[in-house]
């Protein structure tokens, strides 16, 4: 390796070159304070590597600037690292819904108390705005994902993987566009089912022309312990009761918020089949339940 090029944005870019010239590596490593997108190299590279996954993966869309990296300077058959990502999701058991649900509950208890008290010494209503609170509140406890560690014992179904990509070929477009599949988890206990977590794993497997000589696997997922990723926790419409075997299968698309872009959506659609032949008739589907939920 002739030259290593550490290519960052911010401040951290002074840190790094003080670092560098004390283990007197500066005629190894470059760093170059810039945004990949404006930076000049000086020739093309061999391999890229960079940490750019956010929570679910794509949150904050840093990607992006690897994709531009990718396409302008890399050459033929270089490695990417990570080389590609899968993003899967289980249903879990958590008290987070029911307590997220009595916050809510208390703040509009809080609010009516507040808006009675305005009317009665102010003679000021204030119920016009009761509609937006209600709103407002219900997406921030309800409709917005959750940050956890999960221990794995709140995974109650089979972890589906349900969109897989390969970053040596992915483009911005179909990253802005949705990202979506399918997913089919199959419940593995009797008990209640509250949300949906996700997570992701990313391989660093090198290219077909250059491959990694010990290819690894970072994972997100519960059983391997804490990262700072954690799973992204996203609270059903309502609790489920389900069996073992029951199959809770759906379709998840990822977007990107229109108001920040480095914020997404994921909406998801799901049904519950019933695993019991002996289910009484209309109760062995329950009908697609659709629902959005903020990775802000």
């Amino acid at each position: 390796c002739d030259l290593v090029c550490a290519v960052e944005a911010t401040d951290a870019a002074k840190y790094a070159h003080t670092v560098v010239a004390a283990n007197g590596m500066s005629g190894v490593i470059e760093v170059i304070q810039a945004k990949m997108e404006d930076v000049e190299l000086p020739e093309p590279v061999d391999v890229i590597v960079s940490e750019w996954m956010g929570y679910m993966l794509l949150r904050e869309s840093m990607l992006d600037s690897v994709i531009h990296a990718r396409d302008r300077w890399l050459k033929p058959g270089g490695a990417l690292y990570p080389s590609s990502a899968t993003m899967l999701v289980a249903p879990i058991q958590t008290p987070v819904l029911r307590e997220r649900s009595e916050q809510l509950a208390q703040s509009m208890h809080e609010w009516a108390a507040f808006i009675e008290y305005m009317r009665t010494e102010h003679a000021i209503s204030l119920d016009s705005l009761t509609d937006t609170y209600a709103r407002e509140h219900r997406e921030y406890h309800l409709e917005t994902s959750q940050w956890m560690s999960l221990d794995a014992s709140t995974v109650v179904g089979r972890p589906c993987a349900w969109h897989t990509f390969d970053v040596a070929t992915v483009t911005v477009d179909e990253l802005k566009r949705a990202v979506r599949g399918p997913f089919t988890c199959t419940v593995l206990a009797d008990g209640a089912v509250h949300a949906l977590a996700g997570w992701f794993d990313v391989r660093f497997d090198g290219s077909s022309a250059a491959p990694a000589v010990a290819p690894v696997v970072l994972s997100t997922a519960p059983e391997c312990g804490y990262t700072h990723w954690g799973q992204q926790v996203f609270l059903l419409n309502a609790e489920l009761q389900v069996e073992a075997g029951d199959v809770l299968a759906g379709e998840i698309a990822l977007t990107r918020q229109p108001k920040n872009e480095r914020t997404l959506y994921l909406d998801m659609t799901y049904t519950l089949r019933r695993h019991s032949p002996n289910a009484p008739a209309g109760e062995d589907v329950i009908p697609h339940i659709s629902a959005r939920r903020a990775i802000d």
